[in-house]
């Protein structure tokens, strides 16, 4: 009889292991993904003024203000970082297969830094080697025509957004003067960007 009992245990066990636990199969089913409908081409529009990119790291010191004590700021340890893609929208556009859209455009994009640490703009602007805030024009010419087709697949309808391209420079700034006890104290560091063209994303969106 204990026997009897035992084998019956043993197999309702089985029956509920197997009941509640799911078969690798569903598991795989549900953790498929869709594929994306779309496809995407980059270009970049430079433009012609690329003289920045030679920058040279330099320490270059204000001249001293007639002040007691005297006042002083210097940028220090400029280096070139790099191009990157600005996250804002600049321009956007669409269209259906067979139309041609112009990528003729004249956008505007400012020059700037993401910390002055109370340095003066004027100074700012003689030690980093532009004018800070102020606008450049980027123009492009060129057109676009939607396929109808693209990799065997019939386009939908294809979408272009343009971005500002920025060349970014690294540097320290350090200040000596009333408000520091120090011989010179260091204020922090920052960026300086300047447009050096545009980015051009295309979409193709298939059916």
């Amino acid at each position: 009889m204990r026997k009897l009992n035992k084998s019956i245990l043993i197999s309702f066990s089985i029956f509920f292991l197997m009941f509640f636990i799911p078969s690798p199969t569903s598991f795989a089913t549900n953790s498929t993904k869709e594929k994306e409908n779309y496809y995407v081409e980059e270009f970049t529009v430079p433009l012609n003024d690329e003289n920045e990119k030679l920058m040279k790291s330099s320490e270059v010191s204000s001249k001293v203000f007639i002040k007691l004590p005297p006042e002083k700021w210097t940028i220090k340890g400029k280096k070139y970082t790099g191009e990157t893609i600005g996250k804002k929208v600049l321009w956007k556009t669409s269209g259906d297969p067979g139309i041609t859209i112009s990528l003729a455009k004249s956008l505007s994009v400012s020059t700037g830094v993401t910390a002055t640490f109370g340095m003066p703009i004027k100074e700012m602007n003689a030690q980093i080697g532009f004018t800070i805030n102020k606008t450049v024009t980027v123009t492009n010419t060129g057109s676009y025509k939607v396929p109808k087709k693209h990799k065997g697949k019939k386009v939908k309808k294809a979408t272009v957004e343009a971005y500002a391209l920025y060349d970014n420079w690294s540097y320290k700034v350090y200040y000596s003067g009333i408000r520091t006890i120090k011989p010179e104290e260091y204020k922090g560091k920052g960026r300086a960007y300047k447009p050096s063209g545009i980015y051009f994303k295309k979409k193709l969106h298939y059916k």
